[in-house]
């Protein structure tokens, strides 16, 4: 399922469990990881943010605040990257009857961190046009939508461009659902 590749003094160099800070997390936001608490008890998701006091892990859509005091031990989850193709198949499977674009040309050659983001990307967007969709409204905004874009871009936004919806991700800040979907809702 998971290796725990490396305690976090292991992960950060110079760090030490006594002094877990903001600072020495802040280079895994993004990354999948398992919490080991002083309680005994793990945790695993995704570190969303971290502040000068509390780690903010995501599993499923939902945050868990976890006060730095009561990590005893962090390790990353092995990710597997999608290939182009993979990516492809998953996007075209999510999306149904929607045309489904990777603007390939912005993604940098068989790099894997960019190929990780825009699987979150398409992830993301497609339970947030999950969520946008849940009601009358949204449906109907919906069923005026072609086709969805995915691009790498500097910022990242979503835009209508006639039928299309265009999602840019930034690889340096990536995406989250939420704000895809407040962003998604603000163009219909």
């Amino acid at each position: 399922m998971f290796a725990i590749l490396a305690l976090l003094t292991a992960l950060v160099p110079d760090a030490q469990l006594s002094d877990l800070s903001a600072k020495s997390l802040k280079t895994l936001e993004r990354r999948a990881v398992v919490v080991h608490l002083a309680s005994g008890k793990e945790l695993d998701g995704t570190v969303l943010r971290v502040t000068d006091r509390v780690l903010v892990l995501e599993k499923n859509g939902t945050p868990t605040f976890i006060e730095l005091s009561r990590i005893e031990a962090l390790g990353l989850k092995t990710v597997s990257i999608p290939s182009r193709n993979e990516l492809d198949k998953t996007a075209k499977a999510l999306a149904g009857s929607m045309k489904v674009s990777i603007d390939w040309g912005s993604l940098p050659d068989d790099e894997e961190e960019t190929r990780a983001l825009l699987q979150r990307a398409i992830n993301d967007t497609f339970a947030a046009l999950k969520k946008v969709g849940a009601d009358k409204d949204g449906q109907e905004a919906l069923a005026k939508i072609d086709k969805l874009s995915f691009v790498l871009a500097d910022k990242t936004s979503a835009t209508l461009e006639k039928s299309t919806i265009v999602v840019r991700f930034d690889r340096k800040v990536g995406t989250d659902e939420r704000t895809i979907q407040s962003m998604i809702e603000k163009i219909l």
